[in-house]
């Protein structure tokens, strides 16, 4: 069975393509001195910004990979990594420096790692929820996993535990951001 991940493969790109706009505010292109609004930043950020920056767009091809190779137990491990490296951007970490999280700041507008995080949550919930791998999902989120589940005219979002008969459609997707279907058979 192969699993469409298109709509998260969207998202993520479209995440890629916000964090090489904000990259780019520091060429010429942005007046040398990167600007988010009518806020300049200090030009000393720069280097620390534009790793982190270009980190988060390079971990993209990790997925990427994972994916193309097709092995479920290597999407969910190398999604989860990549989930877990995001959401340590946007908390403070006494133990790492430079820190991430004042890049990020600066570029919530732009660059949203809520919801790269949260696609990389839907991508390991989809996987899992089409049978493969068998894996524990209660580190994906802090609150309960729910999928959208539609039968016919019927719909209903459930708790992850409920999926034990794979044979139906199920939807899976952060919930208002558009639903993407399995077709598990």
């Amino acid at each position: 069975m192969k699993i469409d991940y298109t709509p998260e493969l969207t998202q993520l790109l479209k995440f890629a393509g916000d964090t090489a706009t904000a990259i780019r505010m520091y060429s010429k292109y942005g007046g040398g001195t990167p600007r988010n609004g009518n806020q300049y930043r200090d030009s000393a950020m720069a280097p620390v910004d534009l790793m982190f920056l270009s980190d988060a767009i390079s971990q993209l091809l990790n997925i990427g990979g994972a994916i193309e190779r097709g092995n479920p137990e290597q999407i969910v491990d190398t999604c989860h990594s990549v989930q877990k490296l995001f959401e340590s951007y946007a908390t403070d970490n006494p133990t790492f420096d430079p820190q991430a999280k004042p890049t990020f700041d600066y570029w919530a507008g732009l660059v949203d790692l809520g919801v790269a995080v949260m696609t990389l949550k839907g991508i390991q919930a989809k996987t899992v929820a089409a049978g493969f791998p068998k894996t524990d999902l209660s580190d994906l989120t802090t609150t309960p996993l729910t999928a959208e589940v539609v039968l016919g005219n019927c719909q209903a979002t459930l708790p992850m535990q409920a999926f034990t008969d794979v044979g139906h459609s199920i939807c899976v997707g952060p919930t208002g951001k558009g639903m993407s279907s399995v077709e598990a058979k």
